[in-house]
Order: C-alpha cells, then structure tokens, then sequence
C-alpha cells in the first residue's frame, strides 16, 4: 500500500515539476536564472521521492561539461546562478539535518546530502564565477554554502560514511573511487 500511496504523490507532482523545469528553462534561455520555483518546491517537500529528483536537476545543471555556462566577465549571471545553488544548498540542508534517522537512512537523508554535495562540489569547479567577489561585497552566499556542506558532512557518522560507499566517494574519503 506505501508504494501505491507514494506513486500516487508522484503523479500529482509530476506536472507541477515539468512546469517548473520549463519554466527553470526559460529563464536560463533568457539569462535571467531564477530558480525559486524549485527552491520552494524543495522547501515545501520533505519526501525524499520528491526532493532526490529535484537535487539530482540541479547537479546537472551546474555541472559545467565543456564549459557549457559561459559568461562574460562583467556579467552578473555567473554570481547570481551561484548564488541561487547556494539558497538551494542551504534550505535543503538546513531541513535534513533537522529530519529524525528512519531505517532506510541512505534512502532519506545520506542520498540527499551526497547530492548537495555534489552540486556544491560542482559549482565550485564550474568556473562561471569568482569567488572573490562574495567577500569583497559581503555576500554570504559562498559562506553559507560552504557552511551548511561542513554541518551536512559532520551529521553523519563515520560508520555510516565508510558503510555507503557514494558518501565515501564525494567526500573523498579513503581514496574515494581509487578503493584505497
């Protein structure tokens, strides 16, 4: 019966989402990245049916294979879509480490965290933005993302990193994909 019930909310959040990714889409054709659509989604779910998918959207987004996201030097797109994966990173992670452990926790919240993570990790390594500039204008936006990766990464315990082996991975953990 869950997976009736979970299948069910899924169908009635599939077209909410593809309107929101077209519309994430639209703006992003017209450099005009705003992603509050989804970040609100991500806020107002605490599935992790509806939250992974929607993490795992932006972990594509901000990979920037073949340099993909350009910007000009004086463009502020580059800033502003790294700041927006920060609000993301930052809502998500604020609400998981608030979630009680269930028994399948890699399933609820270590999968979750993996992909905030990664999308951190990538929109680092990106290069559409200088960092510099958080600082120098004092945006927190790089602070706080940085902040709330170090919190999500210090919730778990190192049994469990070392027992998941896609957690050892991001973090870098023993080798990481090397198996050392």
């Amino acid at each position: 019966m869950p997976m009736v019930m979970n299948a069910q909310i899924l169908e009635e959040q599939v077209p909410s989402l593809t309107k929101s990714f077209e519309l994430l889409a639209r703006a992003v054709q017209d450099r005009d990245v705003r992603i509050a659509m989804l970040l609100r989604k991500l806020e107002d779910s605490g599935d992790a049916e509806v939250t992974t998918p929607l993490l795992k959207f932006m972990a594509e987004f901000v990979l920037n294979k073949a340099q993909r996201l350009t910007f000009d030097s004086s463009s502020p797109n580059g800033i502003l879509l790294f700041r927006e994966v920060s609000k993301l990173l930052v809502a998500y992670g604020s609400r998981i480490l608030s979630v009680p452990n269930t028994s399948d926790i890699y399933a609820f919240k270590y999968k979750g965290i993996w992909i905030a993570l990664t999308i951190l990790t990538r929109a680092l390594a990106g290069n559409y933005v200088n960092f510099g500039v958080f600082e120098l204008y004092g945006d927190r936006a790089l602070a706080d993302a940085l902040d709330i990766a170090l919190k999500m990464t210090l919730s778990v315990p190192l049994a469990d990193i070392l027992a998941f082996r896609k957690v050892v991975d991001v973090l870098g953990i023993c080798g990481g994909a090397s198996g050392n």
